[in-house]
């Protein structure tokens, strides 16, 4: 045997141990499986830089270097998948705990305060999805029926179609407030009119007082004045519970 051939065997002794080791022996000795892995890399690399496509194609078919790679391979996007997968946990669950967080805070504020958190939400597309803004969105309707029941509760009808018409017009405009104030003022007019039908009497006195205004104004021809008197809470909600009763207009009295 010449002394290529013999440095040639060497190596590949080296290179595949002693004796063949099979798929099933690496998967049940995975240090060694790495050990074997980086020890054929290192060959192929050597090869490589030294051009010998001899040695290249020996440690490329080796089959124990193909077992040991293969295995290697797998446990290492294996630990890589389950380290992705705990930090993908540990991310959902700091989410979590931050939604929950915010939810909290959110939901004790007034609804100014809670109105800031909106416009900052809603004005930055990159703050959208967090747990702040999300927890935003999850209270949009429990806050906005806690104002609406707040505006019924702390103005009357005139009061409250003032504070309608500053928050849903001019430079004062405000969406969300001008949506609280519109769906107050709704309720606020059918419980009026439901008030009206369950009270015969109130509601006949209240008509008629809206009837003899609105005449008044019509022989003077103020037809503002007219039109702001039907359009008051008072003469609107009198006619929408007299309208229930078959009277559409203030032509006649009730009786």
């Amino acid at each position: 045997m010449n002394s290529k051939l013999i440095t040639l065997s060497c190596l590949f002794v080296l290179v595949t141990g002693c004796g063949q080791k099979d798929r099933t022996y690496y998967e049940a000795n995975l240090d060694d499986a790495r050990v074997k892995a980086e020890e054929c890399e290192s060959f192929l690399k050597t090869a490589f830089e030294e051009g010998n496509e001899q040695k290249l194609k020996e440690y490329t078919e080796n089959s124990e270097c193909k077992f040991a790679t293969g295995v290697h391979k797998f446990q290492t996007q294996k630990l890589a998948n389950l380290k992705l997968k705990m930090e993908q946990e540990a991310s959902q669950k700091a989410f979590e705990q931050e939604y929950k967080d915010h939810f909290s805070k959110q939901q004790k504020m007034t609804y100014d305060e809670y109105l800031i958190v909106l416009n900052e939400c809603y004005g930055n597309i990159k703050t959208i999805g967090s747990p702040k803004c999300k927890a935003n969105h999850k209270l949009r309707k429990e806050q906005e029926a806690k104002e609406i029941s707040s505006l019924i509760a702390s103005y009357s009808g005139a009061e409250l179609k003032a504070s309608y018409k500053e928050s849903c017009s001019g430079m004062n405009f405000n969406k969300p407030r001008c949506k609280v104030s519109k769906e107050a003022i709704r309720q606020q007019e059918k419980n009026k009119i439901e008030h009206y039908l369950a009270n015969h009497d109130l509601l006949k006195n209240h008509f008629n007082e809206c009837r003899t205004e609105r005449k008044i104004l019509t022989k003077k021809q103020k037809w503002m004045e007219k039109l702001k008197l039907e359009q008051s809470f008072k003469c609107y909600t009198a006619k929408q519970a007299a309208a229930k009763l078959n009277i559409r207009s203030f032509r006649n009295p009730i009786l």
